[in-house]
């Protein structure tokens, strides 16, 4: 059983063929049962379904249910279509008598509710509400995947019956987009979450999964053309977590203009914090603009926050850490946002480590630098570079960012006066 979890067939295999009372299969069958979205490509495997036919049991021939029905709708997998809509309309009489037929338990209060439901709105015309049917229908689709009569297909062709009902039903949208991740089809995931995205779903959750998945992905256009499109409307319950979160999430795929954008924009809406702060000055520092970023942490006293590095194009092995207990993380981005200070005793430092040579520098920084990091005679050297001696061409004084239809000043004055106010839909310009 060991290389069933590992995606190996053949072990499975060899153990079902010596198998011929049912009751030495049941620990195998039971974890494929009970381990849907891990094992669900084994139901392309004849000679499995071949094995339980000879078994016999209970529990084979639950899963010989899952292969029939696998098999009855196996092109609807990922696809917009479904056995249970025609026409546009959703097949309730069909969808009720396959979940009957799969010997799934009738008596299940939210099986119970949803038929209830649909029986009563055919009477009362005032229920036939599709919002308040995905409401009924959706935890039930929830429960199906916990249960191991229910094969994975008919709990996909559930969730789509939701989003029928329902496409902004953000749960819904999560929760099909997770059973395709899961499923190895991240690529299809993607492609969902930007069409639920477009036609309009502004949950933040559903967002935050899009941002993650978009990174993942790659499609950097996408989290571009996102990004274009977010600035141009006021959305009145995202607010500062979403717009920091968003400003990192630009940040890490080198959407500079967008991430300062989305970073002046959550201290608009969540005020002066140290941690909104930093994110908007380690930006400002990938923007070369030295000056300002150096006002912004010295009125605000957040000068030991942040550490930005100059650091030799030949040096790709280093990493670094705070503590000797931790483990070492690459150095991918010129700036590091030091960790709360409250949390540690004494000077906080950073352990700077190149894998090429075997070699670490233990740095007290004082300040935010930028401290230089080079290789010179086979050793490891990190050195504080006067910011009068940063080249010119380095140290950017560009006097606003502009962005969309929007033309933010790069000042501290107005860095301090930002308001939700300067975002509102109504007012693009500064």
């Amino acid at each position: 059983m060991k290389d069933l979890s590992s995606g190996q067939v053949f072990s499975l295999l060899d153990h079902l063929r010596a198998i011929s009372n049912p009751q030495d299969s049941e620990d195998a069958v039971n974890q494929i049962l009970t381990n849907k979205l891990e094992y669900f490509w084994l139901l392309e495997s004849n000679e499995l379904e071949n094995c339980l036919r000879r078994i016999g049991g209970p529990l084979s021939q639950i899963l010989l249910r899952h292969f029939s029905y696998s098999k009855r709708n196996f092109d609807y997998l990922f696809k917009s279509s479904s056995p249970y809509i025609k026409d546009d309309q959703i097949l309730w009489q069909v969808y009720l008598k396959d979940y009957i037929s799969l010997d799934l338990d009738e008596k299940r209060h939210l099986f119970v509710n949803l038929r209830n439901y649909l029986e009563w709105s055919k009477i009362q015309k005032s229920l036939r509400d599709d919002e308040m049917i995905s409401k009924i229908f959706f935890p039930l689709a929830e429960e199906l995947l916990e249960e191991p009569a229910c094969p994975l297909l008919f709990v996909l062709e559930s969730v789509k019956l939701v989003l029928k009902l329902n496409p902004k039903h953000s749960k819904g949208v999560i929760f099909y987009s997770n059973l395709m991740i899961n499923l190895g089809k991240s690529s299809i995931a993607c492609d969902f979450l930007h069409s639920s995205v477009r036609r309009g779903i502004v949950n933040e959750d559903v967002l935050k999964q899009f941002l993650n998945l978009v990174i993942k992905e790659q499609r950097k256009k996408i989290l571009e053309e996102f990004s274009n499109r977010l600035s141009t409307r006021n959305i009145a319950h995202l607010g500062a977590d979403f717009y920091h979160y968003l400003s990192q999430k630009l940040y890490e795929s080198n959407l500079i203009s967008a991430s300062a954008f989305y970073a002046f924009k959550a201290i608009a809406y969540g005020g002066q914090q140290s941690d909104l702060l930093l994110n908007l000055a380690r930006v400002l520092l990938r923007m070369n603009q030295f000056e300002l970023a150096t006002e912004l942490l010295h009125s605000n006293d957040l000068e030991s926050g942040i550490v930005y590095f100059l650091v030799d194009k030949d040096l790709t092995g280093l990493h670094y850490r705070f503590g000797s207990l931790e483990n070492m993380q690459a150095l991918h981005d010129a700036s590091i946002i030091m960790p709360n200070q409250v949390e540690l005793k004494g000077k906080l430092r950073i352990e700077i480590q190149d894998l090429s040579i075997s070699e670490t520098y233990i740095l007290y920084p004082d300040g935010w630098g930028p401290y230089g990091i080079k290789r010179k005679n086979g050793r490891l050297q990190v050195q504080k570079i006067e910011r009068c001696n940063i080249d010119t061409n380095f140290n950017t004084n560009i006097k606003e960012l502009v962005f969309g239809e929007y033309r933010i000043p790069l000042s501290i004055k107005w860095i301090r006066s930002l308001t939700p106010f300067q975002f509102s839909q109504n007012r693009p310009k500064s």
